[in-house]
């Protein structure tokens, strides 16, 4: 191929000669067509720095000669190029500032359908051919990494358009962006999302800035065109960022857990994530939404979209991250919010906003329980830890499981009455709850409410004992513990969920002394609890021998089986303690 030289003495030479900037264009678009990637890098860069040859003046000069009307031209062209190509992209940002704004916007609006078109266009349907997803997968970096130049571009061009009618031009970019982003957001990586986020909000801050000026700024459109721009945004991109809003509130109001081992590390790089969402929440005032607007559209959802209601749910948990809930929307905060949110608070704690939708409910649970002035509904309460089990189950954050699970605890806490209480505790301990972590973990926080005499009541017994003390010949078939090896009871979580069941029992013995709840009488009367702990013993019996027999084998399987076992028998013989007490006390 040519030299670069070569290349850059033809490209001075045509732009000397007369009508020399239509015959550079024409001629860069053959370069830049070019199946050889050389000479369209060489292209790029030789007519980037014939832009930037001389003094400002008469760069600035070149630069609106070679550039005014090329746009339309060039954009299709150096788009795709610009994520591999630094100079192509400094071309790109080049055209935004001197081509002519209305065409500029134009291409850029074209690029986007192009970005479209090439991530649906590489997708593989069953009947286009035996072609693996992966030998022609989308280029989903570059194809974002091209899509922020663009909104980028677009923060540049925009101010340059002319002070007419606003609404078309706002109508054709809200229009290219809701049918680009949900398609892009879904590959989006954190530090793309907040990229994304960052410049989406600065394009609404600058296209509000210049319809202030067009002659159809009065009417209201742009600013629900706006609004709705923004409000996607936030909706596809907020919970992307990694703002770890539920943890900081978390540690911000029960600063005893700050010192765990995992805070520290669980919180790292934070501070990025919320600077954007700062951003969008500015943004948000700048088309003058309150606290008390998002409030409004978070109990009030639209039937259109969700998007308003989800996006103000994560304006308002960015801002509880740091403030106090009736700082920040001070008498919106009613004894009912929590049920009012309810319709959003499903949308989010089963989507991708779960973050937001945690932080919230929070903000909500603990303020209603430190004023003591709310409850919420026990449907509402049902249905909140029916999707909460599963998030505090299986979220990777150690330190956000344990908001989640304390909110379960302080949900449970606003029920008023007793019966509703114990309920959702058996909602958490039946065996219907697929995630026996949870239901191993619920015990202690069924100890917890019984030491604070919530729930210290004949009701306990009546509902929580059945699920809890099974016993041998009323267990299910296809699934007996009872029926178990001791290899096979090793390797279940039976073993734990035994201990913490002997735990509670213990406890409720030792504890309801007057014996309120009825514990101790259903003891004496009920022959299945006492089968029960009969079985278990004789369990007990079974894995000590196995151990023992195997002590010399190597138990690596069986991780930790001897410390497991032995706080089975402590907790064992606690129970047969205080019943042997209770027995020689009642004589």
């Amino acid at each position: 191929m040519e030299d670069i030289w070569s290349l850059s003495k033809s490209l001075h030479e045509i732009l000397s000669a007369p009508e020399g900037g239509e015959s550079l264009a024409s001629t860069v678009e053959g370069y830049l067509t070019a199946s050889e990637s050389s000479k369209t890098i060489a292209v790029c860069e030789i007519l980037l720095e014939l832009l930037n040859e001389g003094d400002e003046a008469s760069q600035t000069d070149r630069k609106q000669v070679i550039l005014s009307d090329t746009s339309l031209t060039y954009l299709p062209l150096l788009l795709p190029l610009s994520t591999s190509i630094t100079s192509a992209k400094e071309l790109v940002c080049l055209i935004a500032e001197y081509s002519k704004a209305r065409e500029v916007v134009l291409g850029l609006t074209e690029g986007i359908q192009s970005i479209v078109d090439r991530a649906e266009g590489y997708q593989v349907s069953d009947d286009e051919g035996d072609f693996d997803d992966e030998e022609i997968a989308v280029d989903w970096p570059g194809l974002i990494g091209e899509y922020e130049l663009i909104i980028k571009c677009l923060n540049i061009a925009i101010p340059r358009l002319p002070n007419s009618r606003s609404t078309p031009t706002l109508l054709s970019l809200s229009e290219s962006i809701s049918s680009s982003l949900p398609i892009l957001s879904h590959q989006a990586t954190t530090k793309s999302a907040r990229v994304l986020l960052k410049e989406l909000c600065g394009l609404v801050n600058i296209i509000w800035v210049w319809v202030q000026n067009t002659s159809d700024k009065g009417g209201g459109e742009q600013r629900a065109i706006l609004s709705y721009m923004l409000f996607e945004s936030i909706t596809l991109l907020g919970h992307k960022v990694n703002a770890k809003l539920t943890e900081r509130w978390f540690l911000n109001n029960f600063p005893k857990f700050q010192n765990l081992p995992t805070s520290d590390e669980s919180l790292e790089g934070w501070e990025a994530g919320q600077e954007v969402l700062d951003l969008a929440w500015s943004t948000g005032q700048t088309l003058d939404f309150t606290p008390s607007d998002l409030v409004h559209k978070i109990i009030d959802p639209s039937h259109l979209t969700v998007h308003s209601s989800l996006a103000s749910l994560n304006l308002l948990s960015s801002q509880l991250a740091t403030q106090d809930i009736t700082t920040l929307l001070l008498s919106l905060v009613s004894p009912t919010l929590l049920d009012d949110s309810m319709p959003i608070l499903c949308v989010a704690l089963s989507g991708s906003s779960v973050d937001a939708g945690v932080s919230y409910t929070w903000a909500v649970v603990h303020h209603l329980s430190d004023k003591k002035e709310g409850t919420v509904e026990y449907d509402n309460a049902s249905m909140l830890l029916e999707l909460l089990v599963p998030l505090t189950a299986q979220h990777p954050s150690s330190l956000m499981r344990l908001a989640l699970f304390k909110l379960i605890g302080g949900i449970i806490t606003l029920q008023s009455a007793v019966v509703n209480k114990i309920e959702l505790f058996k909602q958490l301990l039946e065996p219907a709850n697929p995630f026996d972590n949870i239901r191993i973990q619920s015990l202690s926080l069924l100890r917890e409410s019984i030491s604070s005499k919530e729930i210290l009541s004949p009701i306990l017994v009546e509902i929580l004992f059945p699920i809890l003390f099974v016993s041998p010949s009323e267990q299910d078939p296809e699934a007996n513990p009872f029926t178990y090896s001791p290899s096979d009871l090793l390797n279940s979580p039976y073993i734990q969920w035994w201990t913490e069941c002997l735990t509670l029992l213990w406890f409720i013995l030792d504890f309801d002394k007057e014996d309120i709840t009825g514990a101790w009488k259903r003891f004496e009367g009920d022959d299945g609890l006492r089968a029960w702990t009969e079985g278990i013993e004789k369990k007990m019996t079974e894995l000590q021998v196995f151990l023992t027999d195997n002590k010399e084998d190597d138990m690596d399987e069986f991780g930790g089986a001897q410390f497991a076992v032995m706080r089975f028998e402590d907790a064992l013989n606690r129970v047969k303690g205080n019943i042997q007490y209770r027995l020689e006390r009642d004589g």
